[in-house]
């Protein structure tokens, strides 16, 4: 139940603080008096975003708090508890607004955000504003009032996890059928090539091979002679010859210095060391150089014919190999693929087949909970003055996706003759409403820990339909808090505590005041609701008659 309400510093009001009663709570007040505004400070409060003209001071923060009181048996203790937040019979919601329209929440003291406020919220209060009539309008609404009343929440995600579960199965298998479509419209140029490349006979780096092969031929050629030069004055008749002589001699020395005589012969025979490594060397590279004609006109022939292959194949010769192995592989892939592409079937028709059965058992619980919802809302319909009207939920069968393969909408006949058709083409607006209040109280009925605030539910209506409006409200508040805000003075009779909104504006200062009202000052406002612009003594006697008085 909502306790009450406390404003500092926001927009029009300096310091406002509001006790409301455990069942019908009116609010009513001319047009432009602030009731809407009311009514956003506490949605503001309950973490919806602040309307854009909804300025605080420029000195300091504005702050809005509503306090409620919960009952043991109501889920928000235990969903605060979980979320580490104390709970308690009171559940205590601040949030500031600083000049800069930055904002900070707080539930029972303690720091949270606005989207976890919104979802505390749905635990204490629910809000039916002016323009939720479009709720029977929009036929896509419907499905969700139905699954709102029958408690349908747990299977809907089901089926709605079950669908996403077969969506993405499905575009696997879309993918991979594309993919599967390409590759089979590349298998004749896939076969053709694989062919080409086993007469050709490739070699791994064969290209890099020939290239230094190559180089070496033509190295071979240009320096020939002046090798055979080297090999000549190094060999056996050259400088060889001639270390071996130099040794030999110093061999026959005798007397003299004995040491430089030993540093002289070791000198040289090292010299005869380096000699025969550079001869042995030379004699591998005339051997290099022994050049076959035959073999180098081949050798520029396959390098030509690589070199071809590659430009057909728009790759560099070097990647020549590695591309017949693509080839090669996708030549398998087409194969493993279409195998790949049975199971994703397989499971994408499993996943189909259970979110299929989920779909057919979620439409035959909304078939039972559409029963009884026309039975509850048929029942509420005489005391709205709506007797001979009739109300009916159609499903039929519609496109498969997230939320089943129901087709569900509202059907209403309003007076007696005129067949049954789609709610928002056979209701006018007064209708809709108390349709809509019936659908409210069917919803509610649910809730019973929940406080309701309806705003201008009984819009464009008035006499003995407004009085029965008003009654059903009033009946309501018997389970539930309910605060209606209205224009309706048969309804604002009916309340057990009736707020008057006031705007007082003096030069460039506008203030708004919310009065509870007493007996007499209550008379004065319905009087006020059932005249024009001044208040006859007839009104009052009115409103003392609507009052019981």
């Amino acid at each position: 139940m909502l306790k009450g309400i406390s404003l500092r510093k926001i927009l029009f009001v300096e310091e406002l603080d509001l006790e409301f009663s455990p069942n019908l709570n009116i609010l009513s007040g001319e047009t432009g008096a602030g009731k809407s505004f009311i009514l956003d400070s506490l949605g503001f409060a309950l973490g919806f975003e602040s309307p854009k003209n909804f300025p605080v001071s420029d000195e300091s923060s504005g702050e809005v708090t509503v306090c409620f009181e919960v009952s043991e048996m109501n889920p928000v203790r235990t969903f605060l508890n979980k979320r580490g937040y104390q709970s308690g019979t009171e559940v205590f919601i601040r949030r500031t607004l600083s000049p800069g329209g930055r904002s900070v929440a707080f539930i029972n003291n303690s720091r949270c955000s606005s989207d976890f406020l919104k979802e505390v919220a749905l635990f204490l209060i629910n809000i039916h504003g002016q323009h939720d009539t479009s709720q029977l309008l929009n036929k896509r609404s419907h499905k969700e009032l139905l699954d709102k009343f029958g408690d349908h929440e747990k299977l809907v995600n089901k089926v709605r996890e079950l669908w996403i579960e077969y969506q993405l199965q499905t575009k696997l298998c879309q993918e991979l059928e594309n993919r599967i479509e390409v590759l089979a419209r590349d298998q004749e140029f896939i076969a053709h090539s694989l062919l080409e490349f086993r007469d050709f006979d490739l070699k791994e780096n064969e290209h890099q091979t020939l290239e230094s092969r190559r180089t070496g031929m033509k190295f071979a050629a240009r320096n020939r002679e002046a090798i055979e030069m080297v090999a000549q004055n190094i060999g056996s008749g050259g400088i060889t010859k001639m270390a071996i002589e130099a040794i030999n001699a110093l061999g026959k020395v005798k007397g003299g210095s004995e040491d430089v005589l030993r540093n002289v012969q070791d000198t040289l025979e090292r010299v005869l060391v380096e000699v025969e490594d550079a001869e042995r060397n030379i004699d591998e590279l005339k051997r290099n150089m022994d050049i076959d004609p035959y073999e180098l006109e081949n050798l520029e022939n396959r390098l030509f014919a690589i070199r071809a292959l590659a430009r057909k194949h728009n790759v560099q010769p070097d990647e020549l190999f590695g591309f017949w192995n693509s080839l090669e592989d996708k030549s398998a892939e087409l194969a493993v693929e279409q195998n790949r592409l049975k199971e994703l079937e397989k499971a994408r028709n499993t996943s189909y087949g259970e979110y299929n059965k989920s779909a057919e058992l979620l439409t035959k619980t909304r078939k039972r909970s559409a029963q009884k919802l026309d039975k509850q809302i048929s029942a509420e319909l005489p005391p709205l003055k709506l007797e001979n009207a009739v109300f009916r939920t159609s499903i039929e069968t519609g496109q498969e996706g997230s939320t089943g393969k129901d087709d569900i909408q509202f059907l209403a006949s309003t007076n007696p003759g005129v067949p049954i058709g789609p709610i928002n083409k056979i209701a006018s607006g007064g209708e809709l409403s108390r349709f809509l209040l019936a659908l409210k109280v069917c919803l509610t009925n649910m809730d019973t820990d929940v406080s309701m605030v309806f705003d201008e539910i009984d819009s464009g209506i008035g006499g003995a339909t407004a009085d029965a409006v008003g009654k059903k409200l009033m009946d309501l508040s018997g389970n539930s808090q309910v605060v209606a805000i209205t224009h309706s003075p048969q309804v604002a009779s009916l309340g057990s505590h009736h707020f008057k909104i006031e705007k007082h504006v003096k030069g460039q200062d506008t203030r708004i005041s919310v009065e509870l009202l007493g007996e007499e000052r209550r008379i004065d406002e319905i009087a006020r609701m059932l005249s024009a612009e001044t208040i006859t003594d007839e009104a009052k006697s009115a409103a003392r008659v609507l009052l019981g008085k």
